[in-house]
């Protein structure tokens, strides 16, 4: 039986899952959209930014009310990716996918890396730095035929 393949296109707000088939055809399998990445900084966060307690008086500490600030884009792309990698795990996990190609924007490619379980990261056959999230499916298997074709 042969393997079944994934083929993963995605960056920080959007990730496309496709199935190929024997002919090299692709199935769309899923299309997961994190719209949160996309709002702004104001929209997401919940409260005020927390206040500095650089100067105290006499006691000059230099001691903050908060650690250094992570955004709340990142903290959104983070979220997305362990979302998107938890999806990845279940299914090779439960033997709907056995090899995956991730074709993931530059900077999502090393969110989504670092959360994949070991058994998922040894599924991965290909991984490719670039955003083909809009790319039709006629294109984006061009493209996998050609990342997949004995060299």
């Amino acid at each position: 039986m042969a393997e079944t393949l994934w083929i993963v296109t995605a960056n920080a707000a959007r990730a496309r899952l496709y199935e190929r088939h024997a002919d090299g055809g692709l199935a769309e399998l899923a299309d997961l959209v994190h719209p949160q990445s996309r709002q702004s900084g104001r929209d997401l966060a919940a409260d005020r930014p927390g206040r500095s307690e650089l100067d105290l008086g006499d006691q000059k500490h230099g001691r903050t009310a908060y650690e250094p600030p992570t955004g709340v884009h990142e903290k959104e792309h983070e979220r997305f990716a362990r979302e998107l990698a938890a999806h990845l795990d279940d299914a090779v996990a439960g033997a709907r996918c056995q090899a995956l190609v991730l074709l993931v924007a530059p900077a999502f490619l090393g969110e989504l890396r670092q959360r994949l379980s070991d058994a998922t990261a040894k599924a991965v056959r290909v991984s490719e730095a670039v955003d083909l999230t809009a790319l039709p499916p006629h294109e984006l298997r061009n493209r996998v035929d050609a990342l997949l074709r004995p060299r």
